[in-house]
């Protein structure tokens, strides 16, 4: 009699360790939706969604590492860089970089962040190269002088560079520096600084398309929100706490994928 009590303690005892599991999770999966609604910065025509985020709040499963925005002044910022504008249904990312109105100069180090599903688009990317302060101003390409910025004690170069052309800095030659990406027309080619207006190309920003394959859209067309999880790429998180590895139109499930 005893052992069987025992028994039954014991499997009383699991179950209502999977019942407190269930729930914990559901609460979870539920403030998942309702973390993972789509946000504006306040004075952007675009909301932010997957696989963009906001990280402030701990909504890191609403997004993809490398895809993180944030909110400056009022306005969506990837990097050092502001954004122009998100087409999710086209897969790209226009943005244009942050600098000096007076003369159209960007900020020293300007760099975008690290995404390897952004990088390859990136590389195949014209761009302008600034030089601040260099001691020794000659370069083995065409460069144009930066005149706003410029005086008899401080120098600014901008170079243009086109894609797959390998660049190497001079060590210690140049107080700071700066690439940025820039869109040029199509079908031109062997363009230099002499060519262009960097004013321009400046102002009018760079696309750029990632190339994460995932189920977003039909996850947003059956009521659902994007996001993933630590064991899983992907999840389409839906109201009252589910969630599936596609959309809220299929049974429950959940995918576990194991890291090396």
């Amino acid at each position: 009699m005893g052992l069987r009590c025992a028994y039954a303690q014991g499997v009383v005892c699991i179950a209502l360790h999977i019942f407190f599991i269930a729930i914990l999770e559901d609460h979870v999966e539920s403030s998942s939706y309702e973390a993972c609604e789509p946000r504006n910065c306040g004075t952007d025509d675009f909301n932010i969604s997957y696989p963009f985020y906001i990280p402030s709040g701990g909504n890191h499963s609403c997004g993809y590492p490398g895809f993180e925005i944030t909110c400056q002044q009022k306005r969506a910022m990837y990097g050092s860089y502001a954004v122009k504008s998100i087409s999710y249904n086209e897969s790209y990312i226009e943005l244009v970089s942050q600098r000096d109105t007076s003369c159209f100069a960007p900020r020293p180090f300007t760099v975008l962040p690290d995404n390897p599903f952004l990088r390859d688009n990136v590389f195949r990317h014209p761009s302008l190269l600034f030089f601040y302060n260099c001691t020794d101003p000659s370069f083995p390409f065409n460069t144009s002088s930066v005149d706003c910025t410029s005086n008899a004690t401080y120098n600014t170069s901008v170079a243009l560079k086109l894609p797959r052309c390998s660049f190497y800095r001079q060590g210690g030659s140049c107080r700071s520096f700066a690439e940025v990406p820039v869109q040029l027309e199509e079908g031109i080619s062997n363009q230099t600084i002499k060519d262009v207006d960097y004013r321009e190309l400046l102002h009018k920003g760079f696309q750029l398309k990632w190339d994460l394959l995932t189920n977003c859209n039909g996850c947003q067309e059956s009521g659902g929100r994007c996001g993933r999880s630590q064991y899983a790429d992907f999840l389409c998180y839906c109201l009252h706490g589910t969630n599936h590895p596609k959309d809220c139109n299929s049974v429950r499930g959940k995918v576990f994928r194991i890291r090396n």
